[in-house]
């Protein structure tokens, strides 16, 4: 009776698989594509070998660094190998490894990473400083993948905060970022970010973020948040979990377009999928300009409700002083960032003089609403007494507005100054 036991049962699984690819043929059966995409973390276990990182002593106890900071990874990948089979994790060092903070990045990517997490503990020799924060880019370069790393932040510091440790620094809600300090500069000539790691990661144009997950020096988070191996397994759950939520927002969702989109090689803004055309666009205290086509635009726009304004190679209004390839200078307002032109303007207590186009007067005369000034090289306008030419002009002493064919008396009434049309003075000789 064994062998038809046998067939009957191989039968019944013949069939059973037959069933399961019909379904699958039908689209019933969903495969992993079809369930989640696939996605790759790399963690970095701050400092390592003969880096230990901070070292702190409490009841007898030395808490090292680099050991936290390796334990939260492992507990970590620990979490994510059980609870996210579609996120593969991998670590930048092995337990006891040194890796030289400029070698972390070039070694996460070998795995080809979605976002690098950098794990790390605080310290400083103020012991009341507590809390936990996420070093992430400044935005200088690669804006996109800043506002990828602030989601992804923000998930972290929930996670954290539920387990009651506070955000340091709340006026930013536990996000920081450093600029360099000895001028180094990303390829598209502005200042770059500090810490290695982040700054490798936007150089190789992925996500790359410290968490700093408490305060070694501060005793109530040390014993609280980091001295027991349940602790630590909780810190490293709580990073899983944010990492969890960070991918499965990266998954694709048939959502509407929203804010800027690169499409053709074009930038275009859009608000609730519509495309937003002819509009200027004050965003996060930036200003933008879309043209009819709804294209970013850059360089000069002249007419936008009659007034002009300078776009920069990333869209943003042009606000302040601003000197051109030929070295004219121009002048904008603040905060609207429009072109002032045909008017006086001042500016730490100098006066200019902006002519029709723009331009700051230098070395002439200018007349704006029938008023003439003179701007000498520097485009201050003069006030008060000058000699031009070898010929004397008295320029109001707070408008700059030049004297003509008017007279003006000396402040002891002794001497009268005569000034012809066009603004000599006809009976000063020295």
């Amino acid at each position: 009776m064994s062998v038809p036991r046998k067939r009957s049962t191989l039968f019944k699984t013949l069939l059973l698989l037959l069933f399961i690819t019909c379904l699958a043929l039908a689209g019933s059966v969903p495969s992993r594509a079809d369930i989640s995409r696939h996605f790759v973390v790399v963690l970095d276990p701050g400092h390592g070998g003969e880096e230990s990182g901070a070292a702190h002593s409490y009841n007898g106890v030395t808490y090292i660094e680099s050991v936290l900071n390796y334990k939260i990874a492992i507990y970590t990948m620990q979490a994510l190998t059980r609870d996210a089979p579609n996120i593969d994790v991998f670590l930048t060092r092995k337990e006891n490894e040194y890796l030289d903070v400029d070698q972390r990045v070039p070694v996460a990517m070998r795995y080809h990473p979605d976002l690098i997490v950098s794990l790390h503990n605080n310290s400083f020799s103020d012991p009341t400083l507590h809390g936990a924060c996420v070093l992430l880019s400044s935005g200088t370069y690669r804006e996109e993948l800043m506002k990828k790393e602030q989601v992804f932040a923000r998930y972290v510091l929930q996670e954290l905060t539920a387990l009651g440790i506070a955000r340091y620094n709340s006026l930013t809600g536990g996000l920081a970022y450093r600029l360099s300090e000895d001028g180094t500069l990303y390829p598209n000539g502005r200042l770059a970010d500090y810490y290695a790691v982040v700054k490798h990661s936007v150089l190789n144009n992925v996500p790359g973020v410290i968490i700093e997950h408490a305060f070694m020096s501060n005793e109530q988070d040390m014993m609280t948040y980091l001295r027991t191996e349940e602790q630590l397994r909780a810190l490293g759950e709580a990073d899983a979990r944010a990492i969890i939520r960070y991918f499965k927002d990266q998954e694709p969702k048939p959502v509407e377009k929203d804010g800027w989109q690169y499409e053709n090689g074009k930038y275009y803004y859009y608000q609730n999928g519509a495309k937003v055309v002819r509009t200027l666009l004050n965003l996060d205290g930036e200003i933008y300009y879309v043209n009819k086509d709804g294209v970013r635009m850059t360089g000069w726009v002249r007419n936008i409700k009659g007034k002009a304004y300078f776009f920069d190679d990333e869209g943003r209004a042009v606000k302040g002083w601003y000197t051109d390839s030929q070295g004219n200078r121009y002048y904008f307002n603040s905060v609207q960032g429009f072109l002032y032109a045909n008017r006086i303007i001042k500016n730490n207590g100098k006066l200019y003089a902006c002519k029709p186009d723009g331009r700051i007067a230098v070395k002439e005369f200018v007349t704006i609403d029938g008023k003439t000034y003179y701007a000498p090289s520097t485009g201050v306008l003069y006030l008060k007494w000058h000699k031009i030419l070898g010929k004397w002009y008295y320029f109001n002493s707070t408008t700059g507005i030049m004297y003509q064919n008017t007279s003006m008396k000396t402040a002891d009434n002794k001497q009268v100054f005569y000034f012809g049309a066009n603004g000599v003075c006809l009976n000063r000789k020295d």
